[in-house]
């Protein structure tokens, strides 16, 4: 057989398993290739996109730039200034002219109703006030008092030269001057309002990003771009913040899904980044995100294609291991059937032994001098008990070794537990004294002066399984004064029945495996014939009545195993009621 395996190794199996390895690295190395190649057709349109729009954003940015009617804002020191960048501040003493001008205006226009006092109040120090937005508002003031106290003329003139003033000018209420001159002449300003609406907002996009302030040259915020430049240099720079609306990327022919962003951020599985810049190497104002909404079915396609490569191969190594397969399974066959036999030979062998021995014993000294009629009648019986315990044992092997026969239950029938163990340690009283094996049998036999205790049970099977265990206490007892106790008693509706001994134990980590098959623990210096199945035989015909084989043991001390199964009316119960 070794053979034939080492043969079937080189022949068939390793070329097999070379062609199947260089196949799969080609199919995966096709795979990938498919893979990188959408995603490079990806990256490509992707990046002819964000040109596009780049050159749309340059375009913008331009127009914006030379058009007037854009508002512009102007920010130093990371601080927001307005629309008009100022000169210089104020001066204190300007500041302290201008509060007691508009105060006495304001006082006497609103609070005393006196528009001509009020008139001469925001004139009075208007010619000392150099600051034109300040300015503006006493002129304002002035304006509309000199309208309420009847001089048109005056007021008409100052109002015409208000409302050409910058729209960054407002009033303490931020109205714009321009606006409020307009008004009270009573001449709609469509344009103005077009220009005070940019400006609001112009105001939010720079509330919503401060960075352009100081950092950021350009951000797109939804379908507008809000860019900034430095103006002037030195102690005069100022940024220039202006917001121009851009047009959104036209309808393409590549079935592209793309999204615009204000800035770069992580990109979803499957989709492509590309910064959009400013002009040529200029700052970063958005990032474009493209996903080929087709790529799935892309990716599915080439993995279908692999795996219709891969099954290909499969097939054709799975026929050529189809012969070496057939040869392996016939050798397994072989070897199964060869485990059969000796498992056969090791269960007769292994239950057969012991009623062998009690014929052997019991004719031995039956053949002795000196033994009388009871002696002889005695012996007789034993052995003719022993004959048809070993006939029943054959039976038993038999029927086991029956395929679908290992669930079968057994027959059950009222039986004495004390008459049985009496009769049991009867028998195994001879083998005990031939090993110099002290037998103590307490509460067992039908004389022992206690009443009975009847289990609805299977006799045979209870005094195969009891035997077992006196067997294995005598292989294993200790070379000293060894002792076997055969102990009976019910408690809580069960009857236990103990075999307790003095030998070598068994270690801790052996307990559970000695109810397996074959199953034997190894003892260096401590030689005992046997195949391991008699722990398992006891256990399985155990709960077939219903019941189980324990163990408790400490090596060096002894072992006690101890056989459970229901009393008669427990039994009786369960028929009536099962699965209480």
């Amino acid at each position: 057989m070794t053979r034939a395996v080492l043969a079937y190794l080189v022949l068939v199996l390793l070329p097999a398993a070379g062609l199947g390895y260089f196949a799969f690295r080609v199919a995966d190395e096709e795979h990938a290739r498919r893979l990188a190649e959408a995603r490079s057709e990806l990256e490509r349109e992707a990046g002819r996109l964000a040109s596009r729009f780049e050159e749309s954003l340059e375009r913008a940015s331009e127009r914006a730039i030379a058009d007037e009617s854009v508002p512009a804002g102007h920010a130093r020191d990371g601080r927001w200034l307005g629309f008009a960048p100022q000169a210089g501040e104020p001066s204190a003493e300007e500041l302290r002219w201008f509060e007691l001008s508009i105060r006495g205006g304001e006082s006497f226009e609103h609070e005393l109703g006196d528009p001509a006092r009020a008139l001469d109040a925001y004139a009075f120090y208007l010619p000392r006030v150099r600051t034109e937005p300040l300015r503006s508002r006493l002129q304002l003031g002035a304006a509309r008092s000199a309208h309420k106290c009847g001089q048109r003329l005056l007021a008409e003139a100052a109002l015409r030269e208000l409302s050409q003033a910058p729209a960054a000018w407002a009033s303490e209420e931020g109205v714009p001057i321009a606006l409020a001159a307009s008004e009270l002449l009573g001449e709609p300003a469509p344009a103005l309002w077009a220009r005070v609406k940019a400006q609001a907002e112009l105001e939010r996009l720079v509330l919503s990003h401060p960075e352009v302030l100081e950092s950021a040259d350009a951000v797109l915020d939804g379908g507008q771009l809000l860019f900034a430049r430095t103006v002037g240099s030195g102690a005069a720079a100022i940024r220039e913040i202006r917001a121009v609306p851009v047009a959104g990327i036209d309808e393409d022919p590549a079935p592209l899904a793309v999204r615009l962003a204000p800035r770069a951020e992580a990109a979803s599985p499957g989709e492509a980044e590309k910064l959009i810049r400013l002009g040529k190497d200029g700052p970063v104002a958005a990032a474009l995100y493209a996903r080929d909404p087709s790529l799935e079915a892309k990716t599915a396609a080439a993995g279908v294609q692999r795996s219709v490569f891969r099954g290909l191969v499969l097939l054709l190594v799975a026929v050529t291991l189809a012969g070496g397969a057939a040869l392996a399974l016939y050798l397994s066959r072989e070897r199964r059937l060869q485990k059969l036999r000796s498992q056969l030979l090791a269960n007769v062998s292994h239950e057969l032994k012991t009623p062998v021995t009690s014929i052997r014993l019991f004719a031995e000294m039956l053949a002795e001098d000196g033994v009388d009629a009871a002696g002889a009648r005695r012996y007789g019986q034993h052995i003719a008990a022993e004959g048809e315990r070993l006939s029943q044992l054959v039976e038993g092997l038999l029927d086991l070794s029956r395929p679908g026969r290992n669930d079968a239950t057994l027959p059950r029938e009222p039986v004495d537990l004390r008459a049985l163990l009496g009769r049991i340690a009867e028998r195994f009283a001879f083998q005990a004294r031939e090993h110099g094996i002290q037998l103590e049998a307490a509460g067992c036999g039908a004389g022992s002066g206690a009443g009975e205790i009847l289990a609805a049970t299977n006799a045979p099977a209870v005094e195969r399984i009891v035997l077992n265990l006196l067997d294995n206490a005598q292989k294993y007892r200790q070379s000293e004064k060894p002792w076997v106790r055969l102990g009976l008693e019910a408690r809580n509706g069960a009857a236990r029945i103990s075999v307790e001994d003095n030998g070598i134990g068994i270690p801790r980590r052996d307990l559970e495996r000695v109810f397996e098959d074959f199953y034997r623990v190894r003892y260096d210096d401590y030689a005992v014939k046997g195949s391991g199945l008699g722990l398992s035989i006891a256990r399985k015909l155990a709960r077939k009545l219903g019941g189980d084989v324990t163990v408790e043991s400490r090596p060096g001390e002894g072992s006690t195993f101890t056989l459970e199964i229901p009393l008669a009316s427990e039994a009786a119960d369960e028929r009536q009621n099962p699965g209480r």
